[in-house]
């Protein structure tokens, strides 16, 4: 990038010695250009160097007005002629990348220190999972491309989508453990700031994607990657209310992203009993709309399950078993079960939607209750679940909005 602002200096000397006028927008595109080729890829367009443009930035606009304008077209009207412009114009920007790869890759210049080095590991990646063989990726095979999920994950770290998001307290708390709140006073998160906390590491603005392997992210807590920001919810005076032990049965119960926070503890206990551990039992209710398109760590926690850390217990509401659609359901039809758990001191863990899941499961440990206490009604159910709450056995991390 200095090296290209110094071209731009240089040619705006130039210009200003021999009284030429400078088209300020012509130059910042040609700089963008040098730039994004010089930093991302080793590859020098010497836009400065040239009294015309590069002919990549002719077909790169024309290809982008081609792509605005058929917003705009009637229908019917014949496109051909531009339709076949924009073809040559898209060929020849494909060329030139062809061009530019076959340049570093000859020259053996494939770290993983810039866009190109990437590229090449992903493609490994991709590689040995399809060979030559034209890809045709299920969701299940799109969760083993870990390389690539790193980098992306990485990408995001250093510049989420999500500038911020806020929180308002529910009681007086102090986060952290030195920022005092009062209840209702509201707190705004820069996920920037958020994602170059000391959990990081020393050197956060380095672009370092085994920040995101499966070891990494089981060490550091999921609250401190918020590439997409998050809805509204209540902050707790302390966070370890929601950190899972193994010495007690555990109950967890999610649906959607709220699959989260327990596919650290879920890895964690599965570490533990791989290497000989004895576990209390542990229980994984899990909602999503399809097997096929939403399960995404199906492998992961089947691997768990497997191994003997987890009993997993999925449910999709596109596509119900035995009728059940939601979370709440699987667990009345295995109330026996669940029951049992809680008779020898299991500990109950809901995360997710605060809308509506979390109102369902509650139902669903009330209606446990009743149906196994004789002579309970609603008012000594929720009697019941308010204690469970109060002994730290029954623990929420919901969001509303």
């Amino acid at each position: 990038m200095l090296k290209v602002a110094r071209r731009l200096l240089a040619s705006w000397d130039r210009r200003a010695a021999a009284g030429v006028p400078v088209d300020v927008p012509d130059d910042m595109t040609r700089m963008t250009l040098d730039t994004i080729g010089l930093a991302g890829f080793g590859f020098d367009f010497g836009s400065f160097d040239r009294d015309e443009p590069h002919p990549f930035v002719g077909s790169m606009v024309r290809c982008l007005a081609w792509s605005m304008s058929r917003l705009t077209m009637p229908p019917g009207a014949d496109q051909a002629d531009r339709d076949a412009a924009f073809r040559a114009d898209a060929a020849y920007l494909a060329s030139v990348v062809d061009d530019v790869i076959g340049a570093r890759t000859a020259a053996g210049e494939t770290s993983a220190d810039d866009l190109l080095g990437l590229l090449h590991v992903v493609q490994r990646e991709v590689d040995e999972l399809w060979g030559d063989a034209e890809p045709d990726p299920t969701f299940e095979d799109v969760g083993r491309l870990t390389a690539t999920r790193q980098v992306l994950n990485e990408a995001l770290r250093l510049w989420p989508s999500a500038p911020s998001f806020g929180r308002v307290a529910r009681e007086d708390t102090l986060l952290g453990g030195r920022i005092p709140l009062r209840a209702g006073e509201a707190v705004a998160v820069l996920t920037p700031v958020l994602h170059r906390d000391p959990v990081w590491g020393d050197n956060p603005e380095l672009f370092d994607p085994t920040r995101f392997t499966p070891e990494a992210e089981a060490a550091r807590s999921p609250h401190a990657f918020k590439p997409f920001g998050t809805d509204r919810a209540r902050v707790q005076p302390c966070r370890e209310a929601f950190r899972i032990g193994t010495d007690v049965p555990v109950v967890m119960i999610a649906a959607g992203t709220g699959l989260a926070p327990f596919r650290g503890a879920i890895a964690d206990r599965r570490g533990l009993v791989e290497s000989g551990a004895r576990l209390a039992p542990a229980l994984c209710y899990f909602g999503c709309d399809a097997a096929d398109a939403d399960y995404l760590h199906a492998a992961e926690l089947a691997a768990a399950e497997s191994a003997g850390a987890v009993a997993v217990r999925p449910v999709f509401s596109e596509a119900p078993v035995d009728g059940h659609r939601f979370v709440q359901h699987r667990i009345a039809a295995e109330a026996d079960e669940v029951w049992n758990l809680l008779q020898d001191g299991a500990k109950v863990y809901v995360c997710g939607d605060g809308n509506r899941m979390a109102p369902g499961v509650r139902d669903a440990f009330r209606a446990v209750y009743r149906e196994r206490v004789p002579g309970s009604d609603a008012e000594t159910a929720d009697a019941w679940l308010q204690g469970l709450i109060a002994e730290g056995r029954y623990v929420e991390d919901v969001y509303s909005g």
